[in-house]
């Protein structure tokens, strides 16, 4: 009796896992994304939806590091762009985050800020000093890594 209670113990831990790591995966992209500061006010495209966050449902695409092109991958990924509560997820569940994208600087462009002053900028996830953060490129300015530059989207 004692093996049977282990082995369907043993089967729940599991099976608890598993309903876990799989909800960390499905990311709420309705919902209101991080601001890094309170006067800064978020300009969010449509809404998503909930999206189940794996290689078969986003990929990256490369962009250029000049300020103008961000109007033109504005408008090029406009619709498909994951916005910044990909990004808010993300840091909360780095286990997700691909090892391969170490070293590239990944922008969400389903969500645009616009500082008080009415400067606009994106977020991008970026892994620097042995640990992934967010930092912001303005649009006004050309991005200071000319080669790593990708945009996150859903695959269609």
């Amino acid at each position: 009796m004692k093996k049977l209670f282990l082995f369907f113990s043993i089967i729940a831990m599991l099976l608890n896992i598993t309903i876990k790591a799989n909800a960390q995966k499905n990311i709420d992209c309705d919902g209101l994304p991080f601001s890094p500061d309170q006067s800064w006010k978020a300009e969010i495209g449509p809404k998503e939806g909930t999206l189940k966050f794996d290689s078969t449902t986003v990929e990256l695409i490369k962009i250029g590091f000049h300020k103008s092109d961000w109007e033109v991958i504005s408008k090029k990924i406009s619709g498909a762009a994951l916005n910044g509560c990909v990004l808010n997820h993300l840091l909360l569940h780095q286990n997700l985050i691909p090892i391969e994208w170490r070293g590239k600087k990944i922008f969400f462009w389903g969500t645009t800020y616009t500082e008080s002053s009415g400067v606009k900028c994106v977020l991008y996830l970026v892994y620097f000093n042995n640990e992934w953060t967010w930092e912001a490129q303005y649009l006004s300015e050309d991005a200071n890594n000319k080669e790593n530059n990708y945009a996150i989207v859903r695959k269609k």
